[in-house]
């Protein structure tokens, strides 16, 4: 069992291209998902407020925790990190925050992960230095088989290459720019609906998850 899910994982060995993420995007979120971030992406430097905007409506449609509810201060808990996705993406500077944005997303799934671990009596371990792929595997028993593999395609393709400046297709690209603004909203939205999975999963309130 083991075996087979090294294998798994390490079948993600390169950045997932735009052409991926979107058709996560698409698979994991919904189709209209791909419109509402090309739209944003496409004046978010110019236009940031209208961008925002865009982005927090398409949020708030989707429920539970999100940008659209971070007006005057930071949520805490599993939470924490959604407030510096918007931090970066409401920055004059989003075009060098993506892969700052992309981290901090993609951390909000493995805060989840972190707070499932401690749910569950017979986990004897603490989960407080697992990275995530070890939290998807102590965890994979109780979770769906296609949340499974969006954990895993997101923990291999996308937020590996967020946190380490390493395996890098053009050498040109800075650490910084290293997904475009489109890739990083995309990622945000795919992590925001599979946390509602995990969520969901879980049985916490949102109180629980951000005080816990």
């Amino acid at each position: 069992m083991v075996e087979k899910f090294i294998i798994h994982m390490n079948s993600y060995s390169t950045r997932a291209s735009e052409e991926e993420i979107f058709a996560r995007l698409v698979q994991i979120v919904e189709p209209g998902a791909k419109d509402i971030v090309l739209r944003a992406s496409q004046i978010i430097e110019k236009q940031n407020s209208k961008a925002m905007l865009i982005l927090y409506e398409y949020d708030a449609s989707l429920g539970g925790m999100g940008i659209y509810q971070f007006t005057e201060k930071r949520h805490l808990g599993a939470y924490r990190s959604l407030f510096y996705v918007k931090l970066s993406l409401a920055s004059p500077y989003v075009k060098e925050l993506t892969r700052y944005a992309v981290h901090s997303a993609c951390a909000y799934i493995e805060a989840l992960l972190k707070k499932v671990v401690h749910t569950w009596p017979w986990e004897e371990i603490g989960p407080e230095n697992y990275p995530l792929g070890t939290l998807i595997h102590r965890y994979k028993r109780h979770l769906p088989p296609e949340l499974l593999d969006n954990l895993l395609w997101l923990t291999k393709s996308v937020y590996n290459f967020a946190k380490h400046y390493n395996n890098f297709e053009n050498d040109e690209n800075d650490p910084e720019n290293y997904f475009s603004i489109k890739e990083a909203i995309a990622v945000y939205f795919i992590c925001r609906k599979l946390g509602l999975e995990l969520e969901k999963l879980m049985g916490k309130s949102q109180e629980e998850l951000e005080w816990d």
